[in-house]
């Protein structure tokens, strides 16, 4: 089975975020590491983020200084070791079942 990493960049997002990091451990495929870098926030963000990797082991949170979406997307890349990735920002969210459809798609293609 292949893995999925999901790489959230994290900045003063704390109106969003748990309805990003909600709709990604309500996804059927649990295959998954979400990863959250966050870059530098000065709102509570980070502490939401620091609560979700405490009670999940498939959650990852790194903080790091500001120095913007592109090199957070990058320290993803870095920390994460599946199969594939996936970019999702933080006002975002996963609709039910993606992770397995995107896991399908792909296998189709094999």
């Amino acid at each position: 089975m292949n893995g999925v990493d999901i790489i959230v960049p994290i900045y003063n997002c704390e109106s969003t975020v748990e309805k990003c990091i909600e709709s990604v451990l309500e996804q059927t495929y649990k295959e998954y590491t979400l990863i959250l870098v966050d870059d530098g926030s000065k709102d509570g963000s980070g502490k939401i983020c620091r609560n979700y990797a405490d009670k999940y082991e498939n959650i990852v949170y790194y903080k790091q200084d500001n120095q913007g979406v592109s090199v957070a997307r990058n320290r993803g890349l870095e920390i994460g070791n599946r199969d594939y990735i996936i970019f999702l920002d933080a006002d975002d969210y996963l609709p039910n079942n993606s992770l397995n459809s995107y896991i399908e798609n792909i296998c189709e293609l094999d």
